[in-house]
């Protein structure tokens, strides 16, 4: 009893050693995760520094290369630039050099001409025992033949009788005005399926942004894009009437009535002097009458 007795308090010994040793060694082991942590995290720093320093010195490294860039392209345009002047003033003074060279050359040989034909005269009247041209005039036949050497064209003489008075030209202003197309011509292009395009492409854009949702509203019609708003006006323009009191082309809409205001009508505006489509959009009977087009009314209850 007494041995069992001793091995029961050893072995409660070495459970509390154990206890003791797993507490310390938990212990120990949450000490040195601290450091760790902490020497990883000091690492990390140091790395995030590292990082930082090189970038700022690429990024100095970029903006020195790039101000590098733009002074030399600064000096390039500015050697270009002095460059095109030079050669503009060199082209400019060879012009007037060319022009000076050309006038002297023609000068001198008309001078030459003359002295030429004045020697020729002064031998002629020499012989026939007449003073020589510096001291007279030239005679008819002398101011002839010398003419004939230099190239002018004797003037032609008209008798009085001949001479008839030219009539004035009209003074005919540039600036033309178009003329106005007729109803029978706008029908005529109708018809013919002329008239396809807006006036200009301004009006096109702002004509459609603002009426699309009216249109859409009243005839049902999807109209989402320009080609869809323009293909409407086609239609019109085909199966429509032409007002030529409003320039316009005409359509009936809906079938409802409306008591104050009448049935609604599609509307397509034409130019008068291109021909070309102006707008799209829809009015109401009341509107049409005020402008003076006959149309439909609602019959009185």
């Amino acid at each position: 009893m007494i041995n069992k007795a001793r091995k029961a308090e050893e072995v409660v010994k070495e459970g509390n050693r154990l206890r003791k040793a797993k507490k310390i060694y938990k212990i120990v082991s949450k000490e040195r995760a601290k450091q760790r942590t902490e020497e990883y995290a000091e690492k990390a720093a140091r790395k995030l520094e590292e990082q930082a320093r090189r970038n700022k010195k690429g990024a100095n490294k970029a903006i020195s290369e790039i101000a590098k860039r733009k002074a030399a392209e600064r000096l390039a345009k500015a050697n270009s630039e002095k460059a095109a002047r030079a050669a503009a003033k060199k082209a400019s003074q060879a012009r007037v050099t060319r022009q000076t060279i050309h006038e002297a050359t023609h000068r001198a040989g008309n001078t030459l001409a003359k002295k030429k034909i004045k020697q020729e005269t002064v031998k002629s009247t020499v012989k026939k025992g007449k003073k020589p041209i510096s001291e007279r005039k030239l005679t008819k036949a002398e101011q002839k033949a010398y003419d004939r050497k230099v190239g002018k064209k004797p003037k032609k003489k008209v008798s009085k009788s001949a001479k008839v008075k030219t009539p004035k030209k009209k003074h005919v202003s540039k600036t033309k005005t178009k003329p106005y197309l007729t109803t029978a011509k706008i029908k005529g292009m109708a018809k013919n399926g002329k008239i396809t395009r807006f006036i200009n492409k301004e009006k096109y854009n702002e004509h459609f942004e603002k009426h699309k949702v009216g249109i859409r509203k009243i005839t049902g019609k999807e109209i989402n894009n320009k080609t869809e708003y323009l293909q409407e006006a086609k239609d019109v323009i085909k199966h429509g009437k032409y007002e030529p009191k409003m320039h316009a082309f005409i359509r009936r809409a809906t079938k409802a009535k409306k008591k104050r205001y009448g049935y609604n009508y599609e509307f397509v505006g034409i130019d008068i002097k291109t021909g070309r489509i102006t707008t799209l959009h829809v009015k109401t009977s009341r509107q049409l009458q005020d402008k003076g087009v006959k149309v439909e009314w609602p019959e009185p209850k």
